[in-house]
């Protein structure tokens, strides 16, 4: 796994979302992902600015009741989007980039493992507010690549 660190300028994200739980996350996100991912969804959201880009955000979080948003959603240019379309504005921060490489979901959920033990060490500092993943066409590769935005650094 690579790692970097990135001062991200920020950017809109559309798409479709659900709160939901770490236990629940598998089952919550497979019928989110059958609609965003439905014939024609995609192609009505305005503005979108990379057409083989997708990605899964994580937000909200509220750890007493251990909840989060979950949003499958593309970068676009224009906040007005389509009835039924959630629009979230991602602000600027510093992120750790985690590159999971290997084949998918399996690299990405250890790399997720590794992220949370990185993020409990000592000097590790929150720097924002949500986390997500950029599925790109790095994802049909043979050897396939996703990058996980932690908004965490090493202090």
């Amino acid at each position: 796994m690579r790692t970097r660190v990135i001062d991200d300028p920020g950017f809109i994200l559309a798409g479709l979302a659900t709160d939901t739980t770490q236990p629940n996350q598998a089952a919550d996100a497979g019928p989110l992902a059958y609609r965003f991912f439905a014939p024609d969804f995609m192609s009505a959201l305005r503005g979108r600015i990379d057409p083989e880009e997708t990605v899964a955000l994580y937000a909200n979080w509220r750890p007493e009741r251990e909840t989060y948003r979950l949003m499958f959603g593309c970068a676009v240019a224009d906040p007005v989007q389509p009835d039924g379309v959630e629009v979230m504005n991602v602000e600027p921060a510093r992120y750790t980039v985690f590159t999971a490489i290997g084949r998918q979901p399996y690299a990405s959920i250890e790399a997720w493992k590794c992220i949370a033990a990185w993020r409990a060490q000592p000097g590790v500092s929150a720097t924002g507010a949500v986390s997500f993943e950029v599925h790109d066409g790095r994802i049909r590769a043979s050897n396939p690549e996703v990058d996980i935005y932690v908004p965490a650094v090493r202090a």
